[in-house]
């Protein structure tokens, strides 16, 4: 994995951790929804029920599908039909 990457996972965790740029629950769910059927995410090792990262950015899911800004680097998520932000603006 690259520097940017990494930086940019670490970007992506303190902005969960710090509720900073909140996807809605519509959103996250219609998110969690495209990853669950996704060929390139890779399931959980202790439950296979779950999906744990994304092979082609290395997110981790739970928290990738979570921040409004993001994107899927296939360009799967289509937003458009969700609020994107929970807090208002």
């Amino acid at each position: 994995m690259n520097c940017r990457r990494c930086l940019n996972g670490v970007i992506g965790l303190v902005k969960v951790a710090l509720k900073r740029d909140p996807a809605s629950p519509s959103c996250i769910a219609a998110r969690r929804k495209i990853c669950r059927s996704c060929e390139h995410a890779v399931c959980c090792q202790s439950d296979s029920r779950l999906f744990c990262y994304c092979r082609i950015c290395g997110c981790l899911l739970s928290y990738k599908t979570r921040i409004a800004s993001e994107q899927c680097p296939k360009g799967k998520w289509n937003d458009e039909d969700h609020s994107h932000n929970a807090s208002p603006k």
